[in-house]
């Protein structure tokens, strides 16, 4: 009959002693304990900055971008046609998300990543979902190992609150449930309501922002950062850019991607 020598529980290896035809055989022994689930953090940053027209801010848009180096930029109420955003060459990034609008002037979101990524990002088409001049939507989304995010820009015009946030669900709907969302846009609603039944159905709460557009006359939060990931894995900097009258809102978070555990092996002597 085979014989063990006890071995300690936290010795990786230990010897077996065997008796195969009449003969002791020693074999060196891997003490295999039960696979731990790994995971590994990835810290992930986006810009979003309405840009209220976008032709002739390139350069600072550029400057911007050099100075912050975001691995993901939302643009919203860029104001171009498809064919023109094509054209619209940012230093580094690649376009990888649109909606532009056909029938009238300005609007439009948009998501551009850096060129290092642009394998790694896939389009989600929201140009079914998406009206003019109600709310406007662009899905990117980014696959690191076997990790999904989806990117959610949006730009929403003044009135019809009800028909936008319809627009917003469907959008959503689109997304795999329990996958990491994160929204960013200009929704022209101050300090949109964390109590928000479309956003919560898909459990997303919003960030609480300081004032993202200032004029002479006003100070309002219209600008969103909204996401399902925990808490402590975002942070968000509200940045005066000079790009328009709009701040710009930097989102740092870290991204858990799982690595499957190394199978057990077995080595002998």
């Amino acid at each position: 009959m085979p014989h063990c020598i006890k071995e300690p529980i936290n010795n990786p290896n230990y010897l077996l002693e065997q008796t195969i035809n009449h003969k002791h055989v020693w074999t060196l022994q891997q003490n295999v304990q039960p696979a731990q689930k790994q995971t590994k953090e990835r810290t992930l940053t986006f810009l979003h900055q309405n840009t209220d027209r976008i032709s002739n801010k390139i350069e600072c848009l550029n400057t911007l971008l050099f100075e912050l180096k975001p691995d993901l930029v939302i643009l919203t109420e860029h104001g171009q046609k498809i064919e023109s955003l094509q054209n619209t060459r940012l230093i580094g990034y690649i376009l990888t998300a649109e909606y532009c609008r056909k029938h009238h002037q300005k609007g439009g979101a948009a998501t551009f990543a850096k060129e290092s990524l642009n394998h790694h990002v896939d389009i989600i088409d929201t140009y079914n979902c998406s009206t003019e001049l109600v709310c406007e939507i662009a899905i990117a989304k980014i696959t690191l190992g076997r990790s999904h995010l989806f990117l959610v820009g949006v730009y929403r015009t003044n009135g019809n609150l009800e028909a936008s946030l319809e627009i917003l669900a469907e959008a959503l709907e689109s997304i795999p449930t329990n996958q990491p969302v994160l929204i960013m846009g200009d929704i022209n609603i101050d300090s949109l309501t964390k109590k928000n039944e479309i956003l919560t159905s898909h459990n997303i709460h919003c960030l609480d922002l300081p004032p993202t557009r200032i004029t002479p006359t006003s100070r309002t939060s219209i600008d969103c950062v909204c996401t399902n990931l925990e808490p402590e894995k975002i942070h968000v900097e509200v940045i005066n850019t000079a790009i328009s009258d709009h701040t710009g809102q930097l989102c740092t978070i870290q991204w858990n991607k799982h690595i499957p555990p190394p199978p057990a092996t077995e080595r002998r002597k």
